[in-house]
């Protein structure tokens, strides 16, 4: 992996398919947002409801959204 390829330019295939990556994420974690709240009180539990999983799709989506150029 070249330093030269990256950010990918928004408009590349590449950028693309991360794109549509980065969407599923956002559609898992919608699907499974209500799952991590306590529906009472609005508190967000994520460790004791999910073992943090969604965090790390989060984390993912921001890897992802880091490597295609913002411009």
């Amino acid at each position: 992996m070249g330093s030269g390829y990256f950010p990918l330019e928004k408009r590349s295939n590449t950028a693309r398919e991360l794109e549509g990556a980065i969407a599923t994420i956002d559609r898992v974690r919608e699907e499974h947002r209500d799952d991590i709240y306590g529906g009472f009180d609005g508190q967000y539990d994520n460790a004791a409801r999910d073992g943090g999983y969604l965090e790390r799709l989060w984390i993912a989506k921001d890897l992802l959204v880091g490597c295609i150029r913002k411009t």
